[in-house]
């Protein structure tokens, strides 16, 4: 199946559905598991001065140990990475760090932005699925009602279950991108 896979995640909730993902695959498959976060920074120049960071190197290194630490506890073979990027390579950089790692497979989470809102402020995982060089499975929670039952629970229950199924559509050759 996928011996190598890279999970981008940004600290949401749409971040869990990707590591959810990652953690079914890994538990069906073996897989590897390198969990990586972008820290955005973008200088602007102002009156007020540089634009700040959207988040701290602190914050963002705790959203990536975090997620190893997840992974690690349900028995997965995971490492992290943080890397940094300007907002708009933040696909480049993914991408770039799948081919490093020498995943096979790339995961992320869905904002769940409309097609209008994505074409407008640019959608992470749109641009992957149209840059990247091996499949990329784009995770979210598929129901209202799975997102707000429980979601320690019936969330991980409804991801994993949809995890393993894209994963056997991808092995089988119904490559999904």
């Amino acid at each position: 199946m996928f011996e190598k896979v890279l999970v981008a995640i940004d600290g949401s909730t749409f971040s869990d559905a990707a590591l959810t993902a990652a953690e079914g695959l890994a538990a069906k498959a073996g897989s590897e598991v390198k969990v990586v976060h972008v820290h955005e920074h973008d200088f602007i120049p102002s009156k007020a001065g540089m634009s700040p960071d959207l988040e701290a190197v602190d914050e963002a290194r705790a959203v990536v140990d975090k997620a190893v630490a997840r992974l690690e506890a349900h028995g997965v073979n995971v490492t992290g990475q943080l890397v940094e990027a300007r907002t708009r390579d933040v696909p480049r950089v993914i991408i770039e760090a799948a081919e490093a790692t020498g995943a096979d497979l790339v995961i992320v989470g869905r904002r769940g932005l409309s097609s209008f809102t994505g074409m407008l402020v640019g959608s992470v995982s749109n641009k992957l699925i149209h840059i990247g060089k091996v499949p990329i499975m784009v995770a979210h929670w598929d129901t209202a009602s799975v997102e707000e039952a429980n979601p320690e629970d019936a969330r991980r229950e409804a991801q994993l279950e949809d995890a393993t199924v894209s994963a056997h559509a991808l092995e089988q050759g119904g490559l999904i991108r």
